[in-house]
């Protein structure tokens, strides 16, 4: 690859006193008769909503879960709350302790396709704020046609209340396909980036990237032939789908949010996933090899520079990596059900911490599914499990499910139609 640049286990929590209650129970019992007295009900621990939230990382979870309809797969979590589009023309807020609608706000419209989209959240101004993106037909008057564009539009996270609404009116906007995909790829306090993938149409034709002004909803520029997948600071990083006399074709760029100029390439590359996937986190993009070095194995790069930081030893190109948003990189990769590997590196230094399994370790490499705070959460042949991210040991080996998503105080199972939410205990 070339590179181009410019620039304790479960802790459970009882009621106090029920020990003293439990014995009470005994004694009155044993004055009654010589029978022995019947069991206590089970207990099961619980925590309050507050106290659930505060629980950063989780590492046990209530027994009784919360459920929440969950259209598509695609929805945010902040401050113990899952924001989403539900039906066809609403973003709604959902408690996850309770799974009570917190409020929904329409979208104006009213939309003709959401295109398998989900909010991105950012603070604006010190106002937490989503932006969801949609598809609008403007109807068409004379000899001018009905046409479909791009909206994007902001609503305050507290109550819903609507902010701006833009209209991204461009000829390479490419034609709505029932299957495609259009999606708010990040937000920041100052910028907003969608892209579309509209792969059921064919070929490349389907990619188009705008960047708007997080403030105002004022396009900044316009892409077709790429589709951004990160954005860290002012640089947007991508895929750039077809030749261009300004790019480096066949390979992941970074480009100036300001005016859409190549800040760097990474050749013969492409960014990992498809456009439904979040970006890795922790300023990093991870790669795949193209071209001549197709059968080479990933990287990850760091968004700013487009420099390769990481090239990950698990081998092949099909690892899976997840950033604990705090110091971590752990990937993993299985090319069978128990032939796998697993390791760690330090999302600054890039040095590796951690490899599973090491020669004669006798152990089994997890499938990783979600990294927290130092914590690692996926599963083995024994069933669920929480690895340290730092040394890679086993921390909880008991847990009753595998989390896809891991929030402070929850953690969240993805089903076909909703999202079943676990509330944190210990």
């Amino acid at each position: 690859m070339r590179f181009v640049t410019r620039g304790g286990l479960m802790r459970r929590r009882v009621a106090a006193g029920s020990a003293a209650v439990l014995a009470l129970a005994v004694g009155v019992s044993g004055c009654a008769d010589d029978k022995p007295p019947p069991p206590p009900p089970p207990q099961t621990a619980s925590a309050s909503p507050a106290e659930s939230s505060a629980l950063d990382p989780p590492l046990a979870f209530a027994a009784k879960p919360v459920r929440i309809p969950l259209p598509s797969r695609m929805f945010q979590v902040r401050d113990g709350a899952a924001y989403l589009l539900e039906g066809n023309n609403a973003l709604a807020a959902y408690d996850l302790a309770t799974g009570a609608r917190r409020w929904s706000a329409p979208l104006a419209g009213p939309p003709v396709r959401l295109g398998n989209t989900g909010p991105m959240i950012a603070e604006v101004d010190g106002r937490p704020t989503a932006f969801v993106t949609y598809r609008v037909e403007i109807a068409g008057s004379g000899t001018v046609p009905d046409r479909t564009v791009l909206r994007v539009a902001s609503f305050g996270l507290a109550d819903g209340a609507p902010g701006w609404q833009s209209d991204v009116d461009d000829r390479g906007i490419p034609d709505d396909g029932s299957l495609g995909v259009d999606k708010v790829v990040a937000a920041s306090s100052d910028h907003v980036v969608l892209s579309t993938d509209s792969y059921d149409t064919g070929g490349v034709s389907g990619d188009f990237t705008a960047v708007l002004d997080a403030r105002t909803g004022k396009t900044r520029w316009t892409e077709p032939a790429f589709q951004a997948r990160a954005l860290d600071g002012d640089v947007v990083a991508g895929m750039s789908s077809e030749p261009h006399p300004d790019r480096t074709p066949s390979s992941t760029i970074g480009l100036a949010a300001s005016d859409g100029s190549q800040v760097w390439a990474h050749e013969e590359t492409r960014p990992v996933g498809n456009l439904i996937n979040g970006p890795l986190g922790g300023g990093l993009l991870q790669v795949y090899p193209v071209g001549r070095r197709g059968d080479g194995p990933n990287g990850i790069v760091d968004l700013k520079t487009g420099r390769e930081v990481i090239r990950l030893e698990t081998g092949g190109s099909s690892s899976v990596c997840r950033y604990d948003d705090e110091s971590v990189v752990v990937c993993s990769q299985h090319l069978s059900s128990r032939n796998g590997t697993m390791v760690a590196y330090d999302a600054t230094s890039h040095k590796r911490l951690w490899q599973v399994p090491e020669k004669g370790s006798g152990r089994e490499a997890p499938r990783i599914t979600a990294a927290r705070r130092g914590m690692v959460y996926g599963s083995t042949s024994n069933g669920p499990l929480i690895l340290d991210a730092r040394t890679g040991q086993d921390k909880v080996t008991d847990l009753p499910f595998v989390p896809e998503v891991v929030v402070p105080g929850f953690g969240i199972e993805v089903e076909q139609r909703e999202m079943t939410v676990h509330p944190a205990v210990g």
